[in-house]
């Protein structure tokens, strides 16, 4: 017997937890923030001091054991990792007319979307910036090629990081910020990056793009300025576009005042 996602996998503290939730709570406490246990979960300060001094904490057993760690924190926990209705862990999560499309697989397990994949017409025509699609369908792939292919809307999607991050190259240090994103096809056709920062002297920045899976890509480097749109080219094949996407921010000048301010991703997809 082997336990499948919705399993199951326990009652602890009278909170019932299946093998899927249960890991992702696990990854959560193991490697979320104070703050983000703190203020986006909404665990009690005590209890954010016990999990982050317990780590790493094995399993659902040990969790609950903590010190206060009781039904309410276990409940907000669960609370803060379960899928939306909207979203999916696996088939069975949606209706019969709806796939469960775009979860990650780079180890953070982000849900999907439940969607209506059934083909539409005129999808997979060609298209171009003379001539659009018909219907609610967009041009994809313009960006590589003269001629893209018609795709649904959801192919398509904008994601932003808008919180504003100190950078720190005191140490010739590399800052880091993430995007999670999920409920896209699995295969990225186009990526466009845009970057707005604040520093004294672009040109000795240096900004790479990590993918899910790893890869890197160079967006820029000696800029000359610090609010910019790059798009990434060539893409390799089998690029997964759904998971934790992360802008890395380097410098060779050691200024204290560097800031990024945000940035985005817009990413076209593809089965």
């Amino acid at each position: 017997w082997y336990p499948v996602n919705n399993d199951v996998l326990g009652i602890f503290d009278e909170v019932t937890v299946t093998h899927h939730i249960g890991d992702m709570i696990l990854d959560l406490v193991n490697n979320g923030s104070r703050e983000t246990l703190d203020v986006e979960v909404g665990l009690n300060s005590i209890a954010v001091d016990s999990i982050v001094l317990a780590r790493p904490i094995q399993s659902m057993d040990e969790l609950a054991a903590i010190y206060f760690v009781g039904t309410e924190a276990l409940e907000l926990l669960k609370a803060f990792v379960t899928p939306k209705p909207s979203q999916c862990l696996g088939y069975n999560d949606c209706s019969t007319e709806l796939s469960c499309v775009g979860m990650s697989y780079d180890g953070y397990g982000l849900p999907g979307v439940c969607l209506d994949t059934k083909p539409q017409i005129g999808e997979g025509a060609s298209c171009s910036l003379e001539d659009s699609c018909d219907g609610n369908l967009v041009c994809v792939g313009l960006h590589s090629t003269n001629k893209g292919w018609c795709a649904p809307q959801w192919h398509v999607g904008l994601f932003e990081q808008s919180e504003v991050i100190h950078l720190a190259f005191a140490n010739s240090d590399t800052s880091e910020s993430d995007i999670h994103i999920s409920g896209l096809a699995p295969e990225v056709a186009e990526i466009e990056v845009h970057i707005d920062m604040t520093h004294e002297e672009p040109q000795q920045v240096g900004i790479l793009l990590r993918s899910p899976q790893g890869a890197i890509f160079e967006i820029g480097k000696e800029l000359e300025t610090t609010v910019f749109s790059h798009i990434v080219t060539p893409l390799p094949e089998n690029l997964e576009a759904n998971g934790v996407w992360s802008l890395l921010v380097s410098s060779q000048s050691r200024v204290e005042t560097a800031t990024l301010n945000s940035w985005s991703l817009q990413i076209s997809s593809r089965w």
